[in-house]
């Protein structure tokens, strides 16, 4: 999955924004595919607006340049992380679109 934000004000959510962000923060090349959702949640400072993408990596190791964490997830350990509320209307539809998989 990808995610397209807003950054320094100006809006990334074209594929290739996010394509480019990808490659800043991670150092790997991906592929953009369907719109998953645009998650829009208000923080108490500030209001979120997320544009959330199907993504293929096709090139790199998602090398944390700008993260201190990450981690790989499957249909079954989705749930293992403390999602925040406002991903939580993602997270179900990931997790019904992985549940149509094969396993």
């Amino acid at each position: 999955m990808g995610v397209s934000r807003r950054k320094n004000r100006v809006w990334r959510n074209t594929a290739g924004g996010l394509k480019r962000e990808i490659r800043e923060e991670l150092a790997s090349e991906i592929s953009v595919g369907e719109l998953i959702d645009t998650v829009e949640f208000d923080y108490p400072t500030f209001h979120l607006s997320m544009d959330c993408f199907w993504c293929q990596l096709i090139r790199g190791n998602l090398e944390l340049l700008e993260a201190a964490e990450a981690r790989w997830l499957t249909k079954e350990t989705l749930k293992s992380v403390d999602w925040l509320p406002a991903d939580s209307g993602l997270i179900e539809k990931i997790e019904k679109a992985l549940a149509l998989l094969p396993s």
